[in-house]
């Protein structure tokens, strides 16, 4: 529910908050050169509004899979697990049960793989360890330290209230 969520974001929204969801952001991480089906992904009023949330809510960190990519694809789109540009953190994982492979240009279910990652938290910081979880090996090329240091985000604004006029546009 969009509205539960961005009234949990807005409580917290000092505090660093993981959110875990199915979909992915298209433009973001987990859309390997946008070779994924279209539509396959959130769309519309309802992508606007929750990327909204992501821009806003810069202490966010939004894992997300649906695409299975594994972790080593970033070698053909930097963004391809981990993106941050100016909004929350969006990371995505691959599957533990089916992750997808590729050429770059087409997408090869993998079903007899496995992959996930192990996520440590710390106060400033979060590493992320992909993993291959098959052969119980971590994956030198999905190892990432993600900055988490907090920002100030400004509270919205209450009708009536006129706390710091910051203005929500969905």
């Amino acid at each position: 529910d969009m509205a539960w969520l961005e009234d949990k974001l807005e409580t917290y929204r000092n505090e660093r908050c993981l959110i875990f969801t199915h979909l992915f952001f298209p433009d973001r991480a987990g859309n390997l050169n946008g070779i994924y089906p279209t539509g396959n992904w959130l769309g519309g009023a309802q992508l606007t509004r929750i990327q909204g949330l992501c821009d806003h809510y810069k202490n966010t960190i939004w894992f997300s899979g649906h695409s299975h990519w594994k972790w080593y694809l970033q070698k053909y789109q930097d963004r391809e697990n981990i993106y941050r540009n100016n909004c929350g953190w969006c990371v995505h994982i691959p599957s533990c049960a089916s992750p997808t492979d590729s050429n770059g240009s087409s997408r090869v279910n993998m079903p007899l793989e496995s992959e996930g990652a192990i996520v440590d938290v710390y106060e400033n910081y979060i590493d992320i360890r992909g993993m291959d979880l098959k052969n119980e090996k971590y994956l030198p090329i999905a190892q990432y330290r993600l900055d988490t240091t907090l920002v100030e985000i400004p509270a919205k604004d209450t009708p009536g209230e006129g706390q710091t006029g910051l203005t929500w546009n969905y």
